[in-house]
C-alpha cells in the first residue's frame, strides 16, 4: 500500500495491492521496451490497440489512475506518426467499448467522494464558452455534424467530467506518490519521441543527405508530419528530468538538451523557437534547487551554452534563410487575418469551432476539424469575447497554482510542463486536442491543486509534528 492510501477491504483492497504490481518497475520496463518494438517495427496501430487494452485491463485491476496513465501515455506517441489515417483507425474503433466499460468499472467499484478545487470552475467556463461559441451564426447542420459534437463535448463537458474523475480518485493517495509514478512515466515518454525522431531521420527519411543536413533536414523541408506532435509532447516532457537531476544525479539535466535537439531534428520551426525558451526556464529551474556544487557548474557552463546557442541559431538562420517561425503567404498568416475578420463581423460568441472559415486556404483531414493552429486566434474567431473572457479565467487560476513565491522542485516541473504545452499551443492546435493534451493539462493542475492541499496541511501540524509533517 502506498503513503497515504486508506486501508479497505474485499474488491476495493485487491485494487489497492494491484497498484504496486502493475505500476512496478518491471511492468514499466516491459512496457516501454513493447513501445520502442512497435516502433522500430512500425507497427503503429497494433500498438495502439495494444497499449488501449493494456490500459482497460489496469483501470479493472488498478485503484491508482497514474498506472494506467503510462499505457495511455505510450499509446499517445505510438499514433503519432500515422498521420492522416482516419480510416485504418476507425476499423478498430470496438476497442474504445471496452475501455469504457473498464473506465465505468473503476469509477464505479474504485469511486471517491467527489471534490472540487479552483480550476474546476475555470473549466466550467470555458464548457460553457464551447457550447454557446457560434450563437446565431453557426449553421444547424454544422453545430449537430459529429466532429462539432466531439469537440465542443469533449473539450468541455468531457474535461469537466474528467476532472471530478481524478480529482475524487487523487485525493485518497499522497500526491508524491502520484508524482513519483508520473515523473519516471514522462522521462520514458521523452525518449520514446527521441527514438521515434531518430528512426524517422535515420531510417526512413525519403532522402540520404550527409551530415549535418540530415539533422536540419526536416526543418528545412517540413516533410516529418509528426514533427510538431512529438515536439509539443517532448515539451510536456522536458521538465522531469531537471527534477531527476535534483533528486538523483545532475547528469540528468542533460536529457533536456537531448530532448531539445530531438525537437530540432524533428523539424517543428514552433518546437525550435519556443523550445528553446522552455530549455532555458529548466535550465534555470535546476539551477534554483540544485546543491551548491551543481549550482557553481551549472554558473560556469551555462553562460558557454547560450553563447553556443547563438552562435549555432546564426549559423542556422545564414544557412537556411527561409526559416521562419510564420513566413509571409503562408496558412497561419492567412488563419490571422481570417481570425481578425471573422471577430469583428461576430464578436459576442464568435462563429463556433465547426465553422467554414478556413476553407478558402485549408482543408483539414478526415476527422479533425479546421483549427486555425494558434491559441488565442482559435478563441477569438470560434468563441468571441465570451470565450476570451472564459479561457483568461482558467490560464489565471491555473496561474495562481504555478506561480507561487515557494514553489519547490515539484511545483516547478508540473508548472513548466504545462508551460511547455501551452507554448507550443500558441502556433499548433494543442490544447484543442482533447487526447492527449486537454487531458493531460487537467491532470497535471489535478495534481498542483492536491499539492497544495499537501502543503496547507504540512503548515497546519509543522507546530506539533515538526520536520515530519
Amino acid at each position: 500500500m502506498f503513503p497515504g492510501e486508506t486501508p479497505v477491504s474485499g474488491t476495493r483492497s485487491r485494487g489497492y495491492k494491484f497498484n504496486g504490481i502493475f505500476g512496478s518497475v518491471t511492468v514499466t520496463a516491459l512496457l516501454f521496451l513493447l513501445a520502442l518494438a512497435f516502433a522500430w517495427f512500425k507497427w503503429y496501430v497494433a500498438g495502439a490497440v495494444a497499449f488501449a487494452l493494456i490500459a482497460a485491463a489496469e483501470l479493472v485491476f488498478c485503484s491508482d489512475l497514474s498506472v494506467p496513465a503510462f499505457p495511455l501515455l505510450l499509446l499517445s506517441v505510438i499514433v503519432l506518426p500515422c498521420y492522416d489515417s482516419f480510416d485504418t483507425f476507425v476499423r478498430f474503433a470496438w476497442v474504445i467499448p471496452v475501455f469504457l466499460v473498464a473506465f465505468f468499472y473503476n469509477l464505479i467499484v474504485f469511486r471517491e467522494k467527489m471534490k472540487i478545487g479552483r480550476t474546476f470552475f475555470g473549466l466550467v467556463a470555458v464548457m460553457v464558452a464551447l457550447m454557446v461559441g457560434g450563437t446565431g451564426f453557426i449553421a444547424r447542420e454544422d453545430l449537430l455534424s459529429p466532429m462539432s459534437l466531439f469537440y465542443v463535448l469533449s473539450l468541455g463537458l468531457g474535461m469537466v467530467l474528467f476532472y471530478l474523475f481524478i480529482k475524487s480518485r487523487f485525493s485518497r493517495f499522497n500526491i508524491y506518490g502520484i508524482f513519483g509514478r508520473i515523473a519516471p512515466a514522462m522521462y520514458l515518454v521523452g525518449i520514446l519521441c527521441c527514438v521515434v525522431i531518430l528512426l524517422y531521420t535515420v531510417r526512413d527519411n525519403p532522402i540520404d543527405p550527409v551530415f549535418p543536413d540530415r539533422i536540419f533536414y526536416n526543418l528545412h523541408h517540413a516533410e516529418f508530419r509528426a514533427s510538431n506532435n512529438l515536439s509539443t509532447v517532448l515539451m510536456l516532457a522536458m521538465p522531469f528530468p531537471v527534477w531527476y537531476a535534483l533528486k538523483q544525479h545532475p547528469v540528468h539535466i542533460l536529457t533536456c538538451f537531448i530532448f531539445y535537439f530531438a525537437i530540432i531534428t524533428a523539424g517543428s520551426r514552433a518546437g525550435v523557437m519556443l523550445g528553446a525558451i522552455e530549455l532555458f526556464l529548466c535550465f534555470l529551474s535546476w539551477l534554483r534547487y540544485c546543491g551548491p556544487i551543481s549550482k557553481k557548474i551549472g554558473t560556469f557552463f551555462g553562460p558557454i551554452l547560450i553563447l553556443l546557442g547563438l552562435i549555432t541559431t546564426h549559423w542556422f538562420l545564414t544557412s537556411y534563410p527561409d526559416f521562419g517561425v510564420v513566413n509571409d503567404g503562408e496558412f497561419r498568416v492567412s488563419a490571422i487575418e481570417i481570425a481578425i475578420r471573422e471577430f469583428r463581423e461576430h464578436p459576442i460568441f464568435g462563429i463556433g469551432l465547426r465553422n467554414h472559415a478556413l476553407d478558402e486556404i485549408y482543408q483539414p483531414k478526415k476527422g479533425a476539424l479546421c483549427w486555425f493552429h494558434m491559441y488565442f486566434p482559435q478563441i477569438f474567431a470560434s468563441m468571441g469575447l465570451f470565450g476570451f473572457f472564459s479561457y483568461l479565467l482558467q490560464l489565471f487560476l491555473r496561474g495562481t497554482l504555478i506561480f507561487k513565491r515557494k514553489r519547490g522542485p515539484v511545483r516547478s516541473t508540473l508548472g513548466l510542463s504545462y508551460i511547455g504545452l501551452f507554448l507550443m499551443s500558441q502556433l499548433n492546435p494543442g490544447e484543442f486536442c482533447p487526447f492527449p493534451y486537454a487531458l493531460m493539462a487537467v491532470a497535471i493542475f489535478v495534481m498542483l491543486e492536491q499539492l497544495e492541499e499537501t502543503e496547507r496541511l504540512a503548515r497546519l501540524l509543522a507546530p506539533e509534528w515538526g520536520e515530519n509533517a
